[in-house]
């Protein structure tokens, strides 16, 4: 990415949007996505398309997945960097790799890596609506976010849209990425998605530090 490319990125005032279309299943619907941040909108009726389509076939929204995600494994989120990061790999890699359909949330480059408005909207959202509670230092490694007693009884049926096949590997992967943590999170997206790590205040320092490591099925070999 150039320079300008960068600095217009930053200082845009007006979204540029340009209509995508796309298809799941016996769906046809489209979005607007901004050519110049990312920024993804679903018009009304779309949305309201695509709310119809998900009540009889499986398809996820961003509130289904961050509710499935936190039900698939008893232990907390430790840190928004981390739930968003741990989002991005679902939507990037385990939805795509299990056949499942799912809402583009806009990801852009940004001070730590791979960042959408629409993640962070959602998180804000079901934390609002009593789904699920931070404990601990906001904004820091050491907030901790579960669900609720009520988030756990809604957050069961996103989660039992996934075949028992798929609830096992999402069961498998959270491991995965809670044993990695967030500086193992960073440093295995920044190596696979180096243009979404562009913007990011910690990348140098993070591909630094860590060391020839695997976790599961991530791994990484530094470059001597």
């Amino acid at each position: 990415m150039s320079r300008e490319t960068r600095r217009k990125k930053k200082e845009h005032f007006a979204h540029d949007y340009e209509k995508i279309e796309h298809s799941v299943e016996g769906l046809d619907y489209y979005y607007l996505q901004c050519r110049i941040c990312k920024q993804v909108v679903y018009p009304l009726l779309q949305l309201q398309k695509l709310t119809e389509y998900s009540k009889k076939h499986q398809y996820m929204f961003l509130q289904d997945w961050a509710l499935a995600l936190l039900y698939s494994q008893p232990m907390p989120m430790i840190g928004i960097t981390s739930f968003m990061k741990q989002l991005f790999l679902v939507l990037m890699e385990f939805a795509p790799e299990n056949g499942i359909p799912t809402e583009n949330p806009g990801f852009r480059g940004y001070k730590f890596g791979p960042y959408s408005e629409r993640i962070e909207d959602v998180i804000v959202g079901i934390e609002e609506a009593g789904l699920i509670e931070a404990s601990g230092r906001k904004g820091t490694t050491g907030e901790y976010f579960s669900l609720t007693q009520v988030g756990k009884q809604v957050a069961e049926k996103p989660y039992a849209k996934l075949t028992p096949e798929q609830q096992k590997r999402l069961q498998e992967a959270r491991l995965d990425w809670h044993q990695l943590g967030v500086r193992g999170l960073l440093n295995y997206i920044y190596r696979k998605y180096p243009d979404l790590a562009e913007e990011s205040m910690v990348r140098d320092e993070v591909l630094r530090v860590l060391h020839k490591r695997r976790v599961g099925r991530l791994q990484w070999v530094d470059e001597e």
